[in-house]
């Protein structure tokens, strides 16, 4: 993606990014500041750190059938759902939050974890 894909896309709340082929988390999101809710299925994300997301308040975040994804490290206040079903690569995962109450709905199902 350009990096100013998003420049003028401020009020936006929700993005449906699934089913690319995105292989890393180099897009820009810094600009959607009112994003709430956030699909990136169904690509081939191997990473997702906190810099991906850095400044943003989404609530939503379905990461679920990246295929090649294997590390997943996510600090955020207001994730409050995360999808992360079926990425049968994953062998980290660590999930930071304040308020784990806050997070009430999470699906890790079919995934290398132990």
């Amino acid at each position: 993606l350009y990096s100013n894909v998003f420049e003028n896309l401020t009020y936006l709340e929700e993005l449906y990014m699934s089913e690319n082929y995105f292989t890393d988390n180099s897009f820009e999101l810094k600009e959607l500041k009112s994003l709430k809710i956030l699909h990136l299925a169904n690509n081939k994300l191997v990473s997702i750190d906190n810099r991906t997301f850095f400044g943003l308040n989404i609530k939503f975040l379905d990461l679920s059938d990246n295929f090649e994804l294997k590390a997943v490290n996510l600090e955020k206040e207001s994730l409050q759902s995360l999808n992360l079903n079926n990425n049968t690569k994953i062998n980290y995962l660590k999930l930071n939050f304040d308020n784990l109450n806050v997070l009430n709905a999470r699906n890790i199902s079919k995934n290398a974890l132990d």
